[in-house]
């Protein structure tokens, strides 16, 4: 999380209870406040949480496991601001962070369900004579079927245009055109990684 000012554009979030909420510098350190440990410094104790936060997800299989981490300490931040009485931050942030998981399991049958009928050929129909091509194809193939279905559509469909075949996606994945422009860098940083590996 950083804070370029009194406001962050990384802390705007929407949930079921409200529908924008900006995080305040004051609003983050009153978090930082209430995680100081054994009064060692306050940034220590939040880099922590998350950390533990970001493992929490990724053991749950979210693909957006940092992104997920951040939300969750920005409600938990959000919640105090408001009022919220909470004797124990850490456990509560868990709490927070269980509801977050539900959400982007939600999320994600949202997202399959838009993918579940692409309008390209899938790569595993393509046939090659490039063993570059069939490496790529493989690796591809070992991904989660939601990651490669995004990949595939995102690069696959150049009709009438690459960048409004990308924005009509980002709409029926009810997303924002940065945020599915996010998914795919993710989505291809962990391709360039298998094909890394595999060489």
């Amino acid at each position: 999380m950083m804070l370029t000012g009194p406001q962050s554009p990384a802390g705007l979030l929407r949930d079921a209870h409200t529908s924008r909420w900006q995080l305040t510098s004051e609003a983050f350190e009153a978090l930082l406040s209430r995680l100081r440990v054994n009064g060692g410094p306050a940034a220590a104790g939040y880099e922590h949480l998350r950390w533990r936060l970001v493992a929490f997800f990724e053991k749950r299989g979210c693909l957006d496991a940092t992104a997920h981490a951040d939300e969750t300490l920005d409600r938990v931040a959000r919640r105090l601001q408001q009022g919220k009485a909470v004797d124990n931050v850490v456990r509560f942030a868990y709490g927070v962070a269980r509801r977050v998981v539900l959400e982007s399991l939600r999320a994600r049958g949202r997202a399959q369900a838009a993918l579940a009928q692409p309008p390209v050929a899938p790569v595993t129909d393509r046939v090659t004579d490039d063993p570059r091509l069939n490496l790529l194809q493989r690796q591809l193939e070992q991904m989660a079927p939601e990651v490669r279905g995004l990949l595939v559509e995102y690069y696959g469909n150049d009709w009438p245009s690459p960048r409004t075949n990308r924005r009509r996606l980002a709409e029926r994945l009810g997303i924002t055109y940065g945020a599915l422009k996010a998914r795919i860098h993710r989505a291809r940083t962990q391709l360039e990684t298998r094909l890394l590996r595999s060489c």
